[in-house]
C-alpha cells in the first residue's frame, strides 16, 4: 500500500515568505506596516463593492467605512507577530509605529461620530 504524497507549498514560496521577515529595520518595518493594511483595504473594498454589486435580495448590507479602516489597520497583527517571532526589534517598532499613526488617524477623523 502506498502513501499519497502530501501537498506542500514549492520551497521558492516558503522561503521567500520567511525570508521577508528576517530584515531588521524601522523602514523595512514601516514599509510592510503600510504594505499589509493597502493590501488589505484594496481586497476588501473589492470584496465590499461585488457584495453590492451582485447583492440579489437588496439587502444592502456592506461594510461600512470605517469598519473596513479598522479591519485594515487589524491586518498590522501579521507583520506584528512574525516579526516578533523572529525577534526582528526594529521591524517590530516600525510596524507598531505605523499602526499607531493609523489608529490615531482613524481617531481623529471618526471619532466624533462615535460619540454622538
Amino acid at each position: 500500500m502506498t502513501s499519497r504524497p502530501v501537498l506542500q507549498f514549492p520551497n521558492y514560496l516558503t522561503y521567500n515568505a520567511k525570508r521577508m521577515f528576517q530584515r531588521n529595520s524601522i523602514t523595512w518595518g514601516l514599509l510592510l506596516g503600510t504594505a499589509f493594511p493597502l493590501t488589505g483595504l484594496i481586497l476588501l473594498w473589492l470584496v465590499n463593492q461585488i457584495w453590492v454589486a451582485l447583492d440579489p435580495m437588496g439587502m444592502d448590507l456592506p461594510i461600512r467605512e470605517r469598519t473596513l479602516l479598522l479591519l485594515v489597520i487589524c491586518l498590522n497583527l501579521i507583520p506584528f507577530k512574525r516579526f516578533n517571532h523572529y525577534r526582528k526589534l526594529a521591524s517590530l517598532r516600525g510596524v507598531v509605529l505605523m499602526t499607531v499613526l493609523m489608529a490615531i488617524a482613524w481617531v481623529v477623523y471618526y471619532g466624533s461620530g462615535l460619540i454622538d
